[in-house]
């Protein structure tokens, strides 16, 4: 029995309908938008006697357990895997610690970090091959060829020192481009992770009279996962 195909009846639209229709199935066919991280910033404020200060907008004076809840609850919104949070009180404070895992992959080239290592990265007081530590002006002294191989071995022993597996170590927040032994992608993450436990505290201390006003002392802690 032959069968016979039917096809429905064409229809006409008219242009801005045929543009209603389009519109609609191109949003259908975009998908979702991924919802926008959450802001975490800090604000200027006068410290004590005319220091410079800031709060957080997420500071809510929280302590102990309540705080570092807090802290990790934000962490974990952003998407931070491999974070751990632990609080420690005293009297007269607390301290936020942070630890942070670093795998392999966080870690740049060791040729590569060796290769650009330049003259102006090095610090006051430079390993050496022999064991023994010069300082820079003792440094400066030494022959062109000598300086090199000098600075060359005393990259190498700083990346070997801070890549080493299962090492942990703190760094300082202030420092964290410093840190060439990480990938970018990887000091970038330090840098949100900091903004995010800044944004939880306040301080308006002034070092230069020693007085000390903060919801919280804070720590990150970089630690190298076992191979």
């Amino acid at each position: 029995m032959e069968k016979i195909l039917t096809f429905p009846a064409p229809q006409y639209l008219t242009l801005s309908e045929l543009v209603s229709r389009i519109t609609a199935a191109a949003e259908k066919a975009v998908p979702t938008p991924a919802p926008v991280p959450e802001e975490y910033s800090t604000e200027a404020i006068e410290g004590y006697m005319g220091a410079s200060g800031y709060r957080g907008n997420h500071c809510q004076m929280l302590h102990g357990a309540e705080l570092s809840a807090a802290i990790r609850e934000a962490l974990k919104k952003d998407g931070q895997k491999g974070v751990s949070v632990r609080c420690s009180t005293f009297a007269g404070g607390q301290e936020i610690t942070v630890t942070v895992k670093a795998s392999p992959d966080d870690y740049t080239d060791r040729a590569e970090y060796i290769a650009s290592t330049s003259y102006e990265d090095l610090p006051y007081w430079i390993r050496t091959e022999d064991g023994r530590d010069i300082h820079r002006d003792a440094f400066w002294s030494l022959p062109e060829e000598e300086r090199r191989a000098i600075m060359e071995y005393h990259a190498a022993a700083t990346y070997d020192q801070y890549a080493k597996p299962g090492k942990d170590y703190d760094i300082a927040s202030g420092y964290i481009d410093d840190l060439r032994q990480f990938t970018p992608a990887f000091r970038a993450r330090l840098h949100r992770v900091n903004l995010i436990l800044q944004s939880h505290n306040f301080d308006e201390s002034n070092g230069m009279v020693d007085y000390f006003n903060t919801l919280f002392y804070s720590t990150i802690r970089v630690k190298n996962a076992a191979r």
